[in-house]
């Protein structure tokens, strides 16, 4: 992992709660990216131990987190979101940002707004992205069925 930075998730369900939980194991420095007041603290008894807090009603207004920010990991809770977090945090880091779905939105559209990956999943475990020997997201087109 990349040392100095932290990896930025979302958190909105299970599937991220346990890739938590797998970041936490390894020891890797982690941040939880929020879009408000109100769901960080729907959360913070999870004991996460940094939020960013991305005010989504301005996308166009410059939002710099306060910490360097490595690869980026956005567990799909809506479109319209998800689509405002890329918007943004692309100009937050060169490292590889991850969308990773159980939905059948389009996701050409998370390609064209930054995401160098986005992974369809309806597994309950995605901790094998955080292992350097196997990235089977590294496809050329993206994407990967499991």
């Amino acid at each position: 992992m990349d040392h100095g930075h932290y990896v930025l998730i979302t958190h909105p369900n299970l599937l991220a709660e346990k890739f938590a939980g797998a970041l936490r194991e390894r020891n890797i420095p982690y941040a939880v990216l929020v879009n408000s007041g109100r769901k960080r603290k729907e959360i913070e008894w999870l004991s996460i131990p940094r939020f960013v807090e991305l005010d989504t009603n301005k996308p166009g207004q410059l939002q710099i987190p306060d910490i360097p920010v490595g690869a980026v990991y956005i567990f799909e809770e809506s479109l319209p979101l998800t689509c405002r977090y890329l918007q943004v945090i692309r100009h937050w880091t060169s490292k590889p940002i991850v969308v990773i779905t159980s939905m059948v939105n389009p996701r050409s559209i998370y390609r064209v707004l930054g995401a160098s990956h986005v992974l369809f999943t309806c597994s309950d475990d995605v901790s094998f992205l955080l292992d350097n020997q196997s990235n089977p997201y590294e496809k050329d087109d993206g994407i990967c069925s499991i």
